[in-house]
């Protein structure tokens, strides 16, 4: 065999391995990349399994249903602090803004159980990557959209997350809202004057 034959034939097998290493190298850089893909799409599926299965519907259901309580509540706190107190159409205004500000900022705290609560948190911890799919597919089945329409569960533990929420989480809200109420009423100066005394009996004729 010629030099150049050995030479040529010295490339080609450099080249063959240069090309298996690369393919090796991209192979192991999927493999590792495979459980990062994995652990950011779990979120996604635990999500789409919460709206296939019904959960989230009902936690909007409830949420709904809990906001006549946090209306009532703002209610509340303004008639408290602005007992004896005659506000002005200005101030009037302004806490009535406050007062809605209130009751829209507790109802986007209480939709943040939307993507954190004890459905979400035991499923995550109950069933594999596998086992969700497996759940997805049968919570998308025409078998399980029969099935919902028999659905009797207990939603105690999806009323406990809504309770706690209103309990605890809007409680920093809460103490906002009275303090700008509070401000806004000394603000305004519009305390009712105090009943004046009565005037004293006239002396007894005899």
């Amino acid at each position: 065999m010629s030099g150049a034959a050995i030479t040529a034939g010295r490339r080609l097998a450099l080249a063959a391995l240069l090309t298996l290493g690369g393919i090796g190298l991209m192979a192991r850089n999927a493999l590792a990349d495979a459980p990062a893909a994995a652990a950011s799409d779990r979120p996604h599926k635990l999500l789409a399994l919460m709206e296939a299965s019904g959960v989230s519907t009902r936690l909007r259901e409830l949420i709904e249903a809990s906001l006549p309580q946090v209306r009532a509540q703002g209610e509340s706190i303004l008639k408290t602090n602005l007992r004896h107190m005659r506000p002005d159409a200005g101030i009037r205004d302004r806490l009535l803004a406050a007062e809605a500000r209130f009751e829209q900022a507790a109802k986007l705290r209480l939709q943040t159980v939307l993507t954190d609560n004890v459905w979400l948190r035991e499923y995550d911890r109950a069933f594999s990557d596998g086992e969700l799919d497996q759940l997805l597919a049968f919570y998308t089945s025409p078998l399980h959209v029969r099935e919902r329409a028999l659905d009797v569960a207990d939603d105690s533990a999806l009323r406990n997350s809504i309770e706690q929420v209103l309990h605890s989480g809007t409680a920093e809200l809460t103490q906002d809202f009275v303090r700008e109420v509070r401000a806004l009423t000394r603000e305004c100066d519009c305390r009712e004057p105090a009943p004046a005394a009565a005037a004293p009996a006239p002396p007894a004729t005899h």
